[in-house]
């Protein structure tokens, strides 16, 4: 008796494995190309989706950078441009200029260096 309740239980059971087997290579075979298209539409679909929730939050924070980079390009200038040190470089551009202008007009009318 017990011989034949193992037989059966084996029997049931891989009569299930089998149908399974057969079930998913049917389903496979059948459903194949649909789920990768689907999967193909859906990965555009976030790829899309990212890609617009990217672009939204830049033109959000975009106001904000703009106004900060200018906030550290005036703090920059003005800490790099002292009115002392305009005043020296101005000073020194203008000696600079009468020099190449004295030289330029010495060598025009033939005088020597000295």
């Amino acid at each position: 008796m017990v011989q034949v309740i193992i037989t059966i239980c084996a029997t049931a059971f891989l009569s299930s494995l089998l149908t399974l087997g057969l079930a998913y290579c049917v389903l496979r075979s059948k459903y194949k190309g649909e789920l990768q298209s689907r999967l193909d539409s859906l990965s555009t679909e976030i790829r899309e989706r990212v890609r617009q929730g990217v672009i939204d939050a830049g033109m959000e924070l975009l106001p904000r950078f703009r106004a900060e980079v200018r906030q550290g390009f005036k703090e920059a200038m003005g800490d790099t441009m002292k009115p002392e040190m305009i005043e020296k470089t101005a000073k020194s551009m203008a000696d600079i200029g009468s020099s190449l202008m004295e030289n330029s007009l010495k060598v025009f009318f033939g005088q020597k260096e000295k």
